[in-house]
């Protein structure tokens, strides 16, 4: 699972949100994204220590294995950091 802290004014954010449907749409069942407003989840944000935006956390057994901080990677990159083994 891909959890995906975001705001709707944020550039970046926007850019990361479509490749992520796109990743989502290229790996049916593979892929699971969950989006998290930083604006009206804050405590949620807080309590995974979010400081930049965008921020991307993946999950694997439910434990965060590995995140990305304010940085929007290419979709190819994307994928092979999300669908790394």
């Amino acid at each position: 699972m891909v959890v995906d802290f975001h705001s709707e004014s944020c550039g970046p954010c926007k850019e990361l949100t479509k490749s992520l449907v796109a990743i989502v749409a290229e790996h049916p069942g593979a892929v699971t994204v969950l989006r998290v407003d930083v604006e009206q989840l804050p405590d949620l944000a807080t309590a995974h220590k979010v400081e930049s935006l965008p921020t991307v956390i993946l999950f694997k057994d439910g434990q965060p294995v590995d995140r990305i901080d304010g940085d929007v990677l290419p979709k190819d990159k994307l994928v092979t950091w999300i669908l790394r083994p």
